[in-house]
C-alpha cells in the first residue's frame, strides 16, 4: 500500500524522503552513495546541503523501506529539485523557436503570453 506524507512517499519496498537536516546529508548512508558520476557524487556529498541552506534546491533520497541487517538505509538514488524558469526572448516570440511558441499560443491564456518567463521545476540529479 502506498503511503504519502508531506515530502515523502512510501510503499512496502521503497521510500522517497526529503533530506532536511545537516545529519541527514552527512550520514553514513549518504557518504557511501556512489552513482558512478564524479560530478554528481561531488554535488551530493559536498554541495547539496549548502543548496538547501540557501533555498536553491531540495534533495530527496530514494531508498529501501527496510534497513540492512546493520540497521542502515543505503540510498538507491538521490534527486535534487530546483525552481527554474523558461525565459521567452523577443527572438522566440518572433519565430526563433516556432514549435515552442506555437505550443505557448495554443496552451497559455492570451493575457499571460506576454510574460517574459514561465515557472518551471528542474530535476537536478
Amino acid at each position: 500500500m502506498l503511503a504519502v506524507e508531506r515530502n515523502s512517499i512510501r510503499d512496502d519496498k521503497f521510500e522517497l524522503r526529503i533530506l532536511e537536516t545537516k545529519p541527514d546529508f552527512f550520514c553514513e548512508e549518504i557518504a557511501c552513495f556512489n552513482c558512478g558520476e564524479d560530478d554528481l557524487n561531488e554535488f551530493f556529498h559536498e554541495d547539496a546541503f549548502a543548496h538547501k541552506e540557501h533555498l536553491l534546491a531540495e534533495t530527496y533520497c530514494f531508498q529501501p523501506a527496510q534497513p540492512t541487517k546493520a540497521g542502515l538505509f543505503f540510498p538507491v538514488a538521490l534527486i535534487s529539485f530546483l525552481n527554474d524558469s523558461i525565459v521567452i526572448t523577443r527572438a522566440d516570440r518572433n519565430g526563433g523557436k516556432r514549435e515552442f511558441w506555437r505550443h505557448i499560443k495554443k496552451n497559455v491564456l492570451y493575457s499571460k503570453r506576454h510574460y517574459p518567463s514561465f515557472p518551471a521545476v528542474k530535476i537536478g540529479g
